[in-house]
């Protein structure tokens, strides 16, 4: 009987980590910019930065500030595809183009064809912004108890 006990506590543990694991599910822009090695390998709380990253990172505004600005198409990453007159705040893939947040400094870039522009938030503001997610995730997980 105890060893009956201890082989269901197991599977009972097993089949909870494994659900667990599967809990977070990549945003469809992360698995568009990212490899299917890569993704697998990223743990939950890493796919959870990805994916609030991948929607919070930046801002499309519909009035660029400068017409001088560096255009978004010079950091177009090969092979993907490019959008540039139908950019918006929904549409719009961080993965698609090689720009990394500054630590400090944001980043803007002018939409090819059009009078708006890509604002990419620093990293700091990044992770201000990724901290001030999770509080409030974890008050809702509070609330919902």
């Amino acid at each position: 009987m105890k060893m009956r006990n201890l082989f269901f506590t197991g599977l009972f543990a097993l089949m909870a980590s494994i659900g667990f694991s599967q809990n977070v599910q990549p945003a469809p822009k992360v698995s568009a910019g990212f490899d299917k090695a890569s993704l697998k390998a990223l743990n939950e709380s890493q796919l959870e930065y990805w994916n609030f990253f991948s929607q919070n990172s930046y801002v499309v505004h519909d009035e660029a500030k400068s017409t001088e600005l560096p255009l978004l198409s010079t950091v177009l990453k090969p092979g993907k595809p490019s959008v540039n007159g139908t950019i918006t705040q929904e549409n719009f893939n961080p993965f698609n183009y090689s720009i990394e947040p500054l630590q400090f400094e944001t980043q803007l870039f002018l939409i090819d064809g059009t009078n708006k522009m890509v604002q990419i938030h620093s990293q700091s503001t990044i992770d201000q912004y990724f901290d001030n997610y999770q509080v409030n995730q974890a008050k809702l997980k509070k609330l919902k108890k």
